[in-house]
């Protein structure tokens, strides 16, 4: 019976994490942006590009720009070009401002500005972005490595929180759809696990405790049954532990990420950690 309650309430927290949520603000997807949650930028850009015909140019290419910027810092190029070229489709003549801009993004863009250009008229235009050094200073590489220690430790931080409660971590990090199934399957699976301790002690005292010789087998019965159940729970938390922390290291093989170098006067740069070499 416990084993048909325990699908039943799984299969609801199922269900219910795959409702409709509610609309994102600009302020969540700028919020998700400044915080380098690149992953949840996507998302909640997606999500609120939807319908959005009462939206003017400006924001519509202010959100597809926090969107191409993430596609390009979890290295998905071909996500970054489609979204580059939603914002060409909406004002032909936009351009990115290399201060505020990754120079490797900027140049990027500029490759496919061109490449949209030149489909849609006969002339291929001039380059009308800032002419942008790729060539990085010591003082550069010195604020990128600040950078990748910083993540990190987030990261690390993240392994710790997935160490006391399966998801934790996965959640910390931006995975929120896949943390929270998994916190919520390891919270269902622990509240069953601890009724079941409490009733298999119950129960081993009742049947050590019975003195009527016709109730003695019915009393370990009921004992053996509940045993069973208690160990069973037990296995299935430790497989959500370990699926979790394997889960974890293997999605941190290799994280990307984009955020503003307090040096070079506060110009974007984009790094990419491999963090199997760390280990």
């Amino acid at each position: 019976m416990i084993y048909y309650r325990f699908l039943l309430l799984l299969s609801f927290f199922y269900i219910a994490s795959a409702f409709p949520q509610e609309k994102p603000t600009l302020n969540d997807i700028r919020s998700a942006y400044e915080s380098f949650e690149y992953r949840q930028v996507t998302e909640l850009a997606s999500r609120y590009l939807q319908g959005t015909d009462s939206l003017s140019v400006i924001e519509k290419n202010e959100v597809l720009l926090m969107k191409a910027v993430s596609h390009y810092a979890l290295a998905e190029e071909q996500q970054t070009r489609k979204t580059f070229i939603e914002m060409l489709k909406n004002d032909k003549t936009v351009i990115l401002d290399s201060v505020s801009v990754s120079p490797k993004i900027v140049s990027f863009f500029v490759q496919v500005r061109n490449d949209f250009l030149e489909m849609v008229t006969t002339e291929k235009p001039k380059d009308i972005s800032t002419p942008v050094s790729t060539d990085k200073s010591k003082a550069d590489i010195a604020a990128e490595v600040d950078l990748v220690k910083s993540r990190y430790e987030l990261y690390l931080s993240g392994i710790t929180k997935s160490l006391l409660l399966p998801g934790l971590g996965h959640y910390s990090l931006g995975q929120e759809l896949k943390g929270s199934i998994i916190a919520g399957t390891a919270l269902v699976n622990a509240a069953a696990l601890i009724y079941y301790a409490i009733d298999t002690r119950k129960k081993e005292s009742d049947y050590l405790s019975e003195t009527n010789a016709s109730a003695i087998a019915s009393a370990y019965s009921a004992y053996n049954t509940s045993y069973k159940i208690r160990n069973s729970l037990i296995s299935t938390l430790a497989v959500i532990w370990i699926y979790a922390q394997t889960d974890m290291l293997l999605s941190g093989n290799s994280v990307s990420f984009h955020a503003q170098s307090p040096v070079s006067g506060g110009s974007w740069v984009a790094v990419r950690v491999n963090f199997n070499a760390i280990f």
